[in-house]
């Protein structure tokens, strides 16, 4: 069963402005035992003085949330904080639908905190986390319905229960916004590993059923035109830059979890900072090499499906991988019982912004760290080998950089590749009688629209991250000129770029015809004309 929640608004929310608020478990307390309620309010006082922030008894029950407190608070965007969090999701979004809160408003911090006795220390992290909350749900766009199917496999059901599906678990589905995208980048289509997306005309279809809500598809969209109850790039970025500055400012700095939001152990240590994703699908290698860049350890966490826990292996090996051609020495990547850690090995002189969108995560990661390997030079531990080395190149399935090789003899010189890119890494320049396809591997996402429009598969694509690609030095791939000159008119034959192409598709069915196209000495229309 697939439902569709459109937005509602409190009319005290329209008159004053909406806002997003914080409701607060009311008595959060810490391992010890120690009580964390004055301190994290304090702390969130500090860090967030324009939010408006309610404790509320039960919060997890939802019993508390009533449309009247939200209509006070002028809160269309709502971040519970609860020490049940994760285990009780779904109850506290389902009672915040039913007063009227849009699900892609809705964000909810796990209160759970670690043992021992730095309470101060456990509610400034909690703040951060709430802080990165509030970002997330400050980019949903409330507009837009949000699509969802019941998970019966998630859930125990009752006869009775059946006939409640506002309690059910729910899947986000993915939504096409219509208007944001004209339907030419086929990006997403081919990036869903699910196949739940296709093309008809202009118009993208998405597939309930198939759709797994994994994200890959946001990451691929350049436009924004998908929505996932809330959650965009956009919107993880905005978190992501908070995580990485409140990380900073612990000694020694905190740590990043980028964790499947269905995956059950997450850590929870000081230090730790979750950054909860629809998926690992959808975690790119440019989103752990910023995070590196940044001087902050990253740690990546599935679930329980293996496709989630092999690609946070692959991604933290392959990230391991590039750090040795950058900075040699040292064992970065070490897998935990809960997920797979990687270590910088490179402090940073400055905190770099981040950002998640490819390419240009991992080609501003990849200049960051290798301009902090070349300043540190052999002088210090981390970098036992006199600088980074000078040309290297890794291959991985999991690179978000791609290179790019055409057969020159297969090409019709038809352009359509070039117009497919949604990246612009691949241009054709067409004359009167020749033709120049250039290709800039740093603006290369690697998303296959080129190979996949080719009529003549004269294109392959290769997932490799080299150091040249870190310029962005444009080169042509191919160049192809006709010097031949029409016999009746004397105007360049510039068909005769096409001819090879088409002759050899004629020559099994039509051998006579491919044979006088490949002999011709007049031009099309002087071909008409005779």
């Amino acid at each position: 069963m697939v439902t569709t929640q459109a937005p509602l608004e409190h009319p005290q929310a329209r008159r004053l402005g909406a806002r997003a608020a914080v409701l607060l478990c009311a008595d959060p307390t810490v391992g010890d035992g120690a009580a964390l309620g004055d301190v994290l309010w304090q702390a969130l006082r500090e860090a967030l003085p324009e939010v408006p922030i309610a404790v509320v008894a039960d919060v997890c029950s939802g019993s508390r949330c009533s449309k009247d407190l939200l209509g006070e608070m002028c809160a269309q965007q709502v971040v519970v904080v609860c020490r049940q969090g994760r285990a009780r999701r779904d109850e506290i979004v389902a009672q915040l639908r039913r007063v009227g809160v849009h699900p892609a408003g809705i964000a909810i911090v796990d209160l759970a905190a670690p043992e021992g006795p730095d309470v101060r220390r456990a509610a400034e992290e909690c703040a951060v986390r709430i802080e990165a909350a509030l970002a997330l749900v400050s980019a949903a766009d409330l507009s837009v319905a949000s699509r969802e199917k019941i998970a019966f496999d998630a859930v125990r059901l009752s006869r009775r229960g059946l006939f409640r599906f506002a309690t059910l678990a729910s899947r986000p589905v993915v939504s096409w916004v219509e208007g944001r995208c004209d339907g030419t980048c086929h990006s997403c289509v081919t990036g869903c590993p699910q196949g739940a997306l296709s093309l008809a005309g202009a118009t993208l279809r998405v597939d309930a059923e198939r759709c797994t809500g994994c994200g890959v598809c946001l990451g691929a969209c350049r436009t924004g035109a998908l929505e996932l109850r809330g959650v965009s790039v956009e919107g993880l970025e905005r978190a992501a830059n908070v995580l990485a500055r409140g990380a900073h400012r612990f000694a020694p700095p905190g740590c990043v979890v980028v964790a499947c939001s269905e995956a059950r152990d997450v850590p929870h240590d000081h230090g730790w900072l979750p950054l909860e994703v629809p998926s690992l699908g959808m975690v790119t290698t440019g989103w752990v090499l910023q995070f590196l860049a940044a001087g902050l350890p990253v740690q990546l966490v599935g679930c329980d499906e293996e496709a989630c826990g092999t690609r946070a292996r692959v991604i933290v090996t392959f990230c391991a991988q590039l750090l040795e051609k950058i900075a040699p020495g040292g064992d970065r990547a070490r897998t935990t019982a809960n997920g797979v850690v990687i270590r910088p090995g490179l402090v940073p002189s400055q905190l770099l912004s981040i950002t998640l969108r490819e390419p240009q995560a991992t080609i501003s990661a990849l200049s960051a760290l290798q301009a902090t390997a070349s300043a540190l030079g052999s002088a210090t531990e981390l970098q036992p080998v006199a600088g980074p080395q000078l040309h290297w190149r890794v291959e991985s399935s999991v690179s978000p950089l791609g290179e790019l090789a055409v057969n020159s003899g297969a090409c019709s010189r038809c352009g359509l590749c070039a117009l497919s890119c949604p990246d612009g890494a691949l241009i054709a320049e067409a004359g009167k009688s020749e033709f120049v396809l250039s290709f800039s591997a740093s603006l290369c996402s690697a998303c296959g629209s080129c190979v996949s429009s080719c009529p003549e598969t004269a294109l392959s694509l290769q997932r490799v991250v080299d150091s040249t690609t870190l310029a962005a030095n444009r080169h042509n791939l191919m160049e192809s000129a006709d010097t031949r000159r029409c016999r009746s008119c004397g105007e360049p034959m510039s068909e005769g770029l096409l001819v090879s192409a088409i002759a050899s598709r004629l020559a099994d069915s039509h051998p006579d015809v491919a044979d006088r196209l490949v002999r011709s000495d007049r031009c099309a229309d002087c071909m008409l004309q005779a």
